[in-house]
């Protein structure tokens, strides 16, 4: 897997993540007699944000020294880093990651 993979999973999962808790938000303030029918949507986006933090601590790795990389560089909205804090060696959006 690359980086940029990793990245755009990543940003795909905290997005129906945020999707999620938008909709059981706005369930839950639409149909206020009826606040239980929000929790699935709030369990499920809260499963998929921990889903997304086992994923980038399993992935978002240097690919040389293989030690975890800041959280900082993971967003696709935002540059990632350019080179590994630990090693220092150059990381590119098409280096694999294993």
């Amino acid at each position: 897997m690359t980086f940029r993979q990793v990245r755009q999973i990543s940003s795909i999962l905290a997005g129906v993540g945020l999707g999620l808790w938008a909709v059981g938000l706005a369930v839950a303030l639409l149909l206020p007699q009826r606040v239980e029918t929000c929790l699935p949507f709030l369990f499920l986006a809260l499963a998929v944000m921990i889903g997304d933090a086992v994923f980038l601590t399993r992935w978002w790795r240097c690919p040389h020294c293989g030690k975890g990389l800041p959280a900082a560089g993971v967003s696709i909205m935002a540059p990632t880093i350019a080179y590994c804090p630990h090693c220092g060696h150059p990381l590119h959006d098409d280096d694999v990651i294993s």
